[in-house]
């Protein structure tokens, strides 16, 4: 768990929920991520220029990778064994080789601009990076194009994709945008209103991002299923027999 206010990565007992290490950075941290294949963290420089490998048997960085921009999130293509990482002061995804921990590609996300949020489905190779400018792309993994486009809510931080259900859900300033991928196509469902947090993670002292996370969705979360509009649209559950299953 990154903790960005400290410089370090906070090892978890995923039992007792209780913080049972501690790995220092050489600066603020944010996106963290771990590769199964390799054994290996990766955590990105707040608004840096790097990514740093930290070996967990060794609780210590042993890597640092140099990228072209501020990061924002990143996921992991197991099969492809890259990572992909958003640029935001670049308008790219930047392509990460975990065997050389060295960047190779550099993807262009026009027309999302200051791209934060992200998520990829393994299933159609397809990668989403949302803008900060309302735009989502979908890019080809395999080709590094991009491949569709559509508006979503302004200034959105970060997305989920549902792989079951086909859906991605993009949390804006105020209000959630819903869209289908079914079919390799983006089509809007529709938007919901949200808590103001869901627009963007702020960090509260003495707490790791993740566990800032799960307070700003907790806060969501109970706003929509109070108002229960999210589900009488559809917008949350896919319903039986309808073309987005």
């Amino acid at each position: 768990m990154s903790v960005q206010e400290d410089k370090r990565v906070a090892v978890v007992d995923a039992g007792t929920l209780k913080e049972v290490a501690s790995i220092k950075t050489p600066g603020p941290t944010d996106a963290i991520l771990y590769v199964p294949k390799r054994h290996m963290i990766y955590v990105t420089h707040d608004n840096g220029a790097h990514v740093w490998v930290i070996d967990p048997a060794k609780a210590s960085v042993v890597a640092t990778i140099v990228i072209p921009g501020a990061p924002e999130f990143m996921v992991y293509d197991e099969a492809a064994d890259r990572i992909y990482l958003n640029i935001k002061s670049k308008d790219v995804v930047a392509v990460i080789d975990p065997s050389t921990n060295k960047v190779i590609a550099q993807w262009p996300t026009a027309p999302a601009t200051l791209p934060h949020g992200l998520a990829f489905d393994a299933g159609t190779h397809q990668l989403f990076s949302s803008g900060g400018s309302g735009k989502l792309v979908a890019i080809d993994t395999k080709t590094g194009a991009v491949t569709g486009s559509i508006d979503i809510a302004q200034k959105v931080d970060q997305i989920a994709f549902d792989a079951a259900g086909a859906r991605l859900y993009c949390a804006g300033a105020d209000k959630m945008s819903v869209i289908s991928t079914a079919g390799g196509k983006l089509k809007t469902l529709g938007d919901t209103n949200t808590a103001a947090t869901a627009k963007k993670r702020r960090g509260r002292p003495g707490y790791a991002r993740g566990v800032d996370d799960v307070y700003r969705w907790q806060e969501f979360l109970c706003k929509i299923l109070d108002s229960g509009k999210a589900v009488t649209q559809g917008l949350l559950r896919p319903k039986a027999g309808s073309p987005d299953r």
